[in-house]
């Protein structure tokens, strides 16, 4: 079978065509998943309660059959065990002759792995502030609360693909699911690039990989044969969990992941003050023109350079960002009820109940968020009812 779809396709209707053939291949098989669809684009980054989530690091654990031997790269413990099983069954298979030279199996390796969502998330916010200091009207800031102001304005202008926050990041199409630490790459050709896939599709020993990785806990990403997921509800991967006291997704999430939020604030503000500074350091001094009464005059305005880490201040901004991440479903009363009621939280406890609350009540949202398989229930039970009725 051929396959011409590709991202350079210049033709919308030849591409849609391509993708749509590609689609149709027929791939029975439970362990080939389209990883595109719903909430399993969010695989691994969310917990089942539609949190954010990232890997513990000391839940990390080394990969073998590394393309680059001076930086193995790794993934979560139990994914390792079960790819080093995995990878015994291939040469065994080799060793028997059941596995030919000219497949794709016979010199596997990881090309791709973990990829530390905290840097990754810090990189993308860094680098589109940096695209807001070029753009800003200077003359605009004088003070550090200036500049935070027209910076939310453009961010809300930009919004939702644009996420500013740890926990909007993880859950957006700037993050991706090597992120999470369940994934490994075998190979770094384009998932854009359809006739990329002929190689595996076609390989006479690609039922055998199909196989294999089922019987080790192991998915097949429906749209690049080469990246392998850990399916944390097979069975198969019970016997990798059991070493690590694992047992259930919802344990997994608890012991191996923490919680995007509690990172946020402390993260957005470090990423602020960082960018604040860099702002300052290339304009430091504003000269304006005073053109007046037919006098020209040249005024040289310093701009205070004093950062407000008040967290009242911070979190109220905090909270703004988070709703720009969530469609802005949120209107201006129902923000300063949440406002409100955060300052109260943080004042008669502390900052990470405040941030707690905040998290869920825009988690709330994200389990109403149309796509969601949650949405889906809903939508159906709500069709039932009239059906019913």
């Amino acid at each position: 079978m051929k396959f011409k779809g590709n991202n350079s396709t210049t033709s919308i209707s030849e591409l849609v065509a391509e993708r749509v053939k590609y689609k149709l291949n027929p791939q029975n098989d439970t362990n080939i998943v389209d990883y595109n669809f719903t909430d399993r684009v969010y695989y691994g980054r969310i917990d089942k309660n539609y949190n954010s989530i990232y890997p513990k690091e000391e839940s990390l654990k080394g990969l073998d059959n590394s393309y680059d031997v001076s930086s193995a790269p790794s993934v979560m413990n139990f994914v390792s065990d079960a790819f080093t099983a995995f990878t015994r069954k291939i040469d065994q298979a080799k060793m028997m002759g059941k596995v030919t030279e000219d497949s794709f199996l016979f010199n596997l390796k990881v090309h791709k792995a973990y990829e530390n969502p905290q840097q990754v998330y810090v990189s993308f916010v860094n680098e589109y502030i940096n695209e807001f200091n070029k753009t800003i009207d200077r003359n605009k800031i004088q003070k550090f609360e200036d500049w935070v102001n027209e910076l939310l304005k453009w961010n809300s202008n930009n919004g939702s693909n644009f996420p500013m926050t740890f926990s909007g990041f993880q859950k957006s199409k700037r993050s991706n699911m090597f992120t999470s630490g369940l994934v490994i790459s075998l190979s770094n050709d384009s998932i854009g690039d359809d006739s990329k896939k002929e190689k595996y599709l076609n390989d006479k020993q690609y039922g055998f990989y199909l196989n294999a990785a089922k019987q080790y806990g192991f998915n097949i990403h429906q749209n690049a044969p080469w990246i392998l997921i850990a399916d944390l509800n097979s069975p198969a991967l019970l016997l990798y969990l059991e070493k690590y006291s694992l047992s259930s997704e919802s344990l997994i999430f608890s012991e191996n992941f923490s919680l995007c939020f509690e990172r946020d604030l402390q993260l957005l503000i470090n990423i602020l003050n960082y960018n604040w500074r860099l702002f300052i350091d290339n304009n430091e001094k504003l000269t304006i023109i005073d053109t007046t009464c037919n006098n020209t005059k040249i005024n040289n305005i310093y701009i205070n350079n004093n950062i407000n880490n008040n967290i009242i201040y911070n979190i109220i901004n905090y909270i703004n960002i988070r709703n720009t991440e969530e469609y802005s479903r949120y209107s201006k009363p129902e923000l300063d009820r949440i406002k409100e009621k955060a300052i109260i939280f943080q004042k008669k406890l502390d900052t990470s109940k405040s941030i707690g609350y905040i998290n869920e009540q825009f988690r709330i949202l994200s389990t109403k968020r149309s796509g969601t398989l949650n949405h889906r229930i809903n939508i159906n039970r709500r069709n039932n009812d009239i059906s019913d009725n």
